[in-house]
């Protein structure tokens, strides 16, 4: 945004969809053996904040790509991070309100382990899916 670090943006969404592949795959992996949300989380906890990181150059682009006027600079990355947060919190309470649903089912204790393992296959299959476009893209 400020012109400091400009990665190509091709690569960024690659690596983007990547993470996201990396999560998803861990999240398959640790439902699969049964591991305790607990047991790994100083691991999580660095992924995801190499992840924000690099989520955020992808924000940057995006910003850059607006073409927006100097002054305006600061407010406008205001909003837009604001924005996404607000998109975030709307997206993150319908997927809860949904898995609720699901959790209070009357075939509650079939159905909750293996939704979660779909959910996060279907995930880590979309966004390698899109990686080797984004990847195919820069060929």
């Amino acid at each position: 945004l400020f012109g400091v670090v400009q990665p190509p943006v091709l690569a960024v969404e690659a690596l983007i969809m990547l993470s996201i592949s990396l999560m998803a795959a861990l999240n398959v992996r640790r439902l699969l053996r049964a591991d305790s949300a607990n047991s790994h989380l100083g691991t999580h906890a660095t992924i995801v904040f190499a992840c924000g990181l690099l989520h955020g150059f992808g924000f940057a682009a995006a910003m850059s790509a607006m073409g927006l006027h100097a002054d305006y600079r600061a407010l406008s990355l205001l909003g837009f991070n604001l924005g996404i947060e607000l998109g975030q919190m709307i997206f993150l309470v319908a997927v809860l309100m949904c898995a609720t649903l699901l959790v209070r089912t009357p075939r509650k204790l079939a159905i909750v382990p293996s939704w979660r393992i779909v959910v996060n296959a279907a995930i880590l299959i979309v966004s390698l899916v899109v990686f080797a476009l984004r990847v195919g893209e820069g060929m």
